[in-house]
């Protein structure tokens, strides 16, 4: 594993075990990078040894996601990346869940259409 940071050593626990990794700041909280056994990384904002705040989280495969945390999910304006680069979901996601976009069931809006009086009038004018 690969470590960048100074000052707070902290801990995770995972399906593949406790891993550790370094944070600039005290006590879990600041800015930091770390770097799983299977290569993906996470780059960004830590709040009590989590992903809190904005970061970019990349697998090792190349994709990415880069936006808000919290509490180590998904949270807030984000956008996923394939390993290409090419944006492939953008928008609001809520506690690692994506939220789709809401749709209107009202049809495009069209101006309303200008009435036209076809009838000539005629002006009587008195004398």
């Amino acid at each position: 594993m690969f470590f960048l940071g100074q000052s707070s050593n902290f801990g995770q626990t995972s399906n593949s075990g406790k891993e550790t990794g370094w944070i600039y700041g005290s006590d879990g909280n600041g800015k930091g990078k770390y770097v799983w056994e299977n290569g993906d990384s996470y780059v960004g904002d830590y709040k009590d040894g989590k992903r809190n705040g904005n970061g970019t989280f990349t697998w090792a495969e190349g994709h990415k996601y880069v936006g808000g945390w919290k509490d180590g999910m998904f949270h807030g304006q984000g956008a996923i990346y394939n390993s290409y680069g090419t944006l492939t979901k953008k928008g609001k996601w809520i506690n690692d869940v994506y939220q789709k976009p809401k749709t209107s069931n009202t049809t495009t809006w069209k101006p309303p259409v200008k009435a036209v009086c076809n009838r000539k009038s005629k002006l009587d004018i008195a004398d």
